[in-house]
């Protein structure tokens, strides 16, 4: 065995044991952590599967999922508001995974932390990857579309001391806080149809007039399906208070086969759905607007994977190949800008 390797193995048996005695600790007797394993995915922070049995008493093993955090996006809530926000929507009957613990300052653990329980099942797009077309895909599009509108309904009241200063909640802030991370990657002045996008969103941002919870990122990897059909919600770490709209035109933007939008239902049936579900017709001129957004926030997301700020957090293989999807982000931005000129300089 490498010394990588070995390091890496060492690595794991330190964090199963740190997580026993955190564990232990918490629930008041003696645990043991089997089944450790490291999650795909996450570019700031690690996910790690495990169950915890009973040392003297052995019972049907309780799953659940760590996250620790090594780096936080300005984008994406802090640890500690993202589990009072998953608290209070579980507390709400809301379909998310169950909070156990968070701590910021745990130095164990070398780094902020959150635990949850974990849920049963397979990520959406797995599932209907394997499945094909033995699922029935249009009933179990409407179902998310309206998940989609629960999360949407969502009081607001029931937020403020989670989710705090959404009373000043608005396209420019949104558009502010990811256009930093695409002048922070240095392309603000080499991405031409970036920037001219930026621009017309700048000068075409709406007022927002009905503000709901937005998810951030409502789409098939971040919603677990279990037999049964019921579906939890997972990643909460981009929600915020905004147009939800602005949720609506982030799920427009994925259309594969194995996707809610060209898997599930076409573009008009889904956006018919959440019309129906929601009883609010979906203005064009306004999901046209948070459909560019859409594309120049995911712009941020590679160009910031591709070009970390901070020393700590390596360029990742994967980011370096999401960074090579920019130029398709690019075509959509080129065939949708000419629509932003019309009459009056507006689409």
């Amino acid at each position: 065995m490498n010394k990588e390797a070995c390091d890496r193995e060492q690595g794991v048996v330190l964090l199963e044991r740190t997580l026993e005695k955190f564990v232990s600790a918490q629930l008041g007797e003696a645990l043991r952590v089997r089944e450790l394993r490291r999650l795909t995915g996450g570019s700031s922070h690690e996910t790690w599967s495990f169950d915890v049995v009973r040392e003297k008493a052995p019972s049907e093993p309780l799953g659940y999922v760590l996250r620790r955090e090594f780096e936080r996006s300005s984008n994406t809530q802090p640890l500690d508001t993202e589990f009072a926000l998953l608290q209070r929507l579980f507390d709400r009957g809301l379909p998310v995974a169950r909070p156990a613990w968070c701590a910021l300052n745990e130095a164990a653990f070398g780094a902020p932390f959150m635990i949850v329980e974990r849920v049963a099942g397979v990520d959406l797009r797995k599932h209907l990857a394997a499945k094909g077309e033995t699922v029935d895909r249009p009933a179990l599009g409407i179902v998310l579309v309206d998940q989609q509108v629960v999360i949407h309904r969502v009081a607001l009241d029931d937020l403020g001391d989670v989710l705090p200063g959404s009373c000043a909640a608005s396209a420019l802030a949104e558009l502010r806080s990811w256009t930093a991370m695409i002048d922070a990657a240095g392309a603000s002045n080499t991405r031409p149809l970036l920037s001219a996008a930026v621009l017309w969103l700048q000068a075409n941002a709406p007022t927002l007039k009905r503000l709901s919870l937005v998810h951030g990122d409502f789409k098939a990897n971040n919603l677990m399906l279990a037999e049964g059909g019921h579906t939890t919600i997972l990643d909460w770490e981009m929600a915020h208070v905004g147009d939800p709209i602005e949720d609506l035109a982030w799920t427009l933007l994925w259309t594969t086969q194995d996707d809610l939008v060209g898997g599930l239902l076409s573009r008009d049936e889904y956006l018919n759905a959440y019309t129906a579900a929601s009883g609010i017709p979906v203005d064009a001129q306004r999901l046209f607007y948070w459909e560019m957004f859409a594309r120049v926030k995911l712009a941020a997301i590679f160009l910031s994977g591709a070009h970390p700020v901070s020393r700590r957090q390596p360029v990742r293989p994967l980011h370096a190949l999401l960074g090579r999807a920019l130029p398709v982000l690019e075509r959509d931005l080129a065939r949708m800008l000419p629509r932003c000129f019309g009459e009056g300089g507006q689409q």
